[in-house]
């Protein structure tokens, strides 16, 4: 059966208007971004915007913000990604960026990885460096808490809770 321009031109059209709604479709249930207005659903216990405190063995306490707004994998072993900040009394120390993490085998522990800023470390030029921090945290539902490291300069403490 030939097709004649038009019949063929609906047809292309018909394809082109499937593939558009399938790309939309994947491309809403891929997406997840955390509205701190509205409670993240029971499937999702890590992503939303989490609030504290983070406390430096130098610096002194400090307001963190930590919002988890994508997940990756299984939900027994997802990879999460977000943003932070971090705010001290000292401006210097205070910043933003990434952070991306996972749960550990047993789903108890969850490690996060901060990307570089400005911390206090004796021995560098000024006493600062710019350097990852790496949190290991206790998750208790809506509550998430433990150390951070920062390679070779003192750590401290991240208290967190989703609002």
């Amino acid at each position: 059966m030939r097709f004649t321009g038009n019949d063929r031109t609906r047809r292309i059209g018909v394809r082109v208007r499937l593939l558009v709604l399938a790309t939309a479709t994947v491309a809403c249930a891929c997406s997840k971004t955390s509205n701190p207005t509205v409670p993240d659903s029971p499937r999702d216990p890590y992503l939303g915007t989490w609030t504290g405190s983070i406390v430096s063995d130098v610096i002194g306490v400090g307001s963190a913000t930590v919002v988890i707004d994508s997940q990756l994998g299984s939900p027994t072993t997802p990879l999460l990604n977000g943003n932070w900040t971090f705010v001290f009394s000292t401006a210097r120390f205070s910043g933003s960026g990434t952070v991306s993490g996972n749960l550990n085998a047993e789903g108890t522990l969850l490690g996060l990885f901060f990307s570089p800023t400005v911390v206090p470390c004796s021995g560098q030029p000024d006493d600062v460096d710019q350097r990852v921090r790496a949190a290991i945290l206790t998750v208790v539902a809506n509550r998430m808490q433990g150390n951070y490291v920062v390679g070779g300069c003192p750590g401290g403490t991240i208290d967190l809770v989703r609002r």
